[in-house]
């Protein structure tokens, strides 16, 4: 069974923006940071009611662009993404880095996402998994845990906010130079469109089938790839 969708336009009535495409700092995080990170700063926090977003629907998120990181990046090279963190929040106060579950009011949303430790490797090293965060897949990410190159994620109740960062365990060094790096929201998510090209084709059914025998076919995001 496949799925179709279908965006209409009426006479009179008022139709959003189909997409929106929203800076990130690379610099900034939701999530831990040890002390050495001291160049670590405030995340993205977007206000859902801005984007016509409401609990109960559900969005397509995905990160486009590329960043440069110290440790990923000894060329000064600005081709390197490993996707985006997103965390859903009753409120806007968040704690102290050196706090684990940093989102004073978080709402579980989607499959959670093992992060790495803060300053992974470093003898500073704290964790920065936390339980209600998921991951925004991105054509040119290089962890997909869902296999795909968006995330669909249905907004919960109580929903307010949306955190956004780069997934990553070290902020301070990270930079954007040619400032790409973004998080696109779409206003209507449709899992059918299973290449993200924005309209339902022979080509989704080709490509999901590619997907699936290379065991990344998690098609209603559960975490697996299954019948």
């Amino acid at each position: 069974m496949y799925c179709f969708c279908v965006i209409a336009a009426v006479w009179g009535v008022a139709v959003p923006a189909l997409a929106a495409d929203i800076t990130v700092n690379t610099k900034a995080s939701f999530l831990s940071a040890c002390e050495i990170d001291t160049g670590a700063q405030s995340p993205l926090v977007i206000t859902l009611s801005d984007y016509n977003i409401s609990p109960g629907s559900v969005i397509r998120l995905a990160q486009i662009g590329d960043a440069r990181t110290g440790f990923s990046s000894p060329n000064n090279t600005d081709s390197f993404s490993r996707g985006l963190m997103g965390a859903f929040s009753a409120s806007t106060t968040i704690a102290d880095p050196s706090n684990l579950n940093r989102i004073t009011g978080a709402l579980d949303a989607g499959v959670d996402t093992v992060t790495p430790m803060a300053c992974e490797g470093a003898s500073q090293a704290i964790s920065s998994d936390v339980s209600y965060d998921f991951y925004i897949a991105g054509s040119a990410a290089q962890l997909m845990p869902l296999g795909t190159t968006y995330t669909d994620i249905l907004v919960p109740t109580g929903a307010v906010y949306l955190f956004v960062c780069m997934y990553d365990s070290f902020y301070g060094d990270n930079s954007d130079p040619d400032s790409d790096f973004m998080l696109r929201r779409t206003s209507t998510a449709c899992r059918g469109d299973w290449n993200n090209s924005g309209s339902i084709s022979v080509q989704d059914i080709y490509d999901f089938e590619t997907s699936y025998f290379a065991g990344n076919g998690d098609f209603n995001q559960n975490g697996l790839t299954s019948i």
